[in-house]
């Protein structure tokens, strides 16, 4: 037998089997990115134009099991679509085969996310080694994986559920990920917290979590206590605060724990900025964090009087002490 196209009842599509699905966690709870308003948009697509490819299902006694086309159906179920057009695959089909369908329909469409080729990794590992995942990559992924990256992968998906949550809603990068592999359970949701109420770039999780295990290992204390104690749950709890000024705060409280001399020095240039008055229009900025020497310093002018005016008043700052001090803070 082989594959073929047949009309079927939408309601004997089981949609709540969701073992080809790699955008759902183990769990079954779905990409909350593909929101309801998409979901509409796509059924007014279909309403009007028909679905763009049939969905793929795989028959089990008298229901269906989606392979590929959840969106498409759910899509169809808001219609209140009656039948559709499937491509219906050979019974005699294997498990695997089955997902390297989804998997390979997925990824010849668009890109995988991340979270779903560690979900789609993690689901062939139950059947391929990381060798054999990695020979058939090209043809799966639409892109070539090396077993060293196929073996992270596995590490990441074994991430308590709320870790590949945040991954699922890109709010937790692949790298930062990786990192967390280093800590125990507990320690890990410290960073978690963080990262679920904030939007916090992946440089900026890799930062906070070096900072906050260089600072436990240099106090010799634990991950909680560091936190406790520069009072990063009650800053994230701070129902006045927004979340900029919440991530701001963070930040300033790791990098003056982390190198409290570099940061007495900011402070020092910042007051002597500060205390220059250079006027309006006029910027001057340190590095941030010291990472390097170079100061910027940068005005506009709208006409040569007013050109003329700044670098007259740049010069008289640069006679006086207060450059001094910031150049030798």
């Amino acid at each position: 037998m082989s594959d073929s196209f047949c009309r079927i009842d939408v309601s004997d599509i089981d949609l709540t089997d969701r073992r080809y699905d790699i955008g759902s966690t183990p769990g079954g709870q779905q990409n909350q990115k593909i929101d309801k308003a998409y979901i509409e948009t796509l059924s007014r697509s279909i309403h009007a134009l028909g679905p763009a490819s049939p969905p793929i299902v795989r028959q089990e006694a008298d229901r269906y099991i989606l392979i590929s086309g959840f969106n498409r159906v759910k899509a169809l179920s808001l219609n209140s679509s009656k039948t559709v057009w499937v491509l219906k695959v050979d019974p005699e089909i294997s498990e695997l085969d089955c997902l390297k369908r989804a998997i390979a329909v997925k990824a010849f469409n668009l890109p995988l996310l991340p979270f779903e080729l560690i979900r789609a990794v993690t689901l062939l590992s139950g059947f391929l080694s990381s060798r054999e995942i990695c020979d058939q990559a090209p043809l799966l992924f639409n892109m070539v994986l090396n077993r060293g990256y196929i073996d992270q992968l596995n590490e990441i998906a074994e991430l308590p559920d709320p870790a590949l949550a945040l991954i699922q809603a890109d709010r937790l990068s692949v790298k930062a990920a990786k990192k967390l592999l280093d800590f125990p359970g507990e320690e890990i949701r410290i960073f978690l917290s963080i990262f679920e109420c904030l939007n916090v770039s992946s440089s900026k999780q890799l930062e906070m979590i070096l900072f906050l295990k260089e600072i436990a290992a240099r106090d010799k204390i634990s991950l909680r206590d560091a936190s406790f104690q520069l009072n990063l749950s009650q800053i994230l709890g701070d129902g006045s605060t927004d979340a900029a000024a919440k991530l701001r705060q963070i930040r300033e409280k790791l990098y003056s724990a982390r190198f409290p001399e570099l940061s007495k020095k900011y402070t020092r240039v910042q007051q002597a900025v500060q205390s220059l008055k250079l006027g309006k229009g006029i910027k001057f900025t340190p590095p941030e964090n010291f990472e390097h020497s170079s100061y910027t310093l940068s005005f506009q002018s709208d006409s040569l009087e007013d050109f003329l005016a700044k670098v007259s008043r740049i010069s008289q700052c640069a006679k006086g002490d207060a450059f001094k001090e910031i150049f030798d803070p």
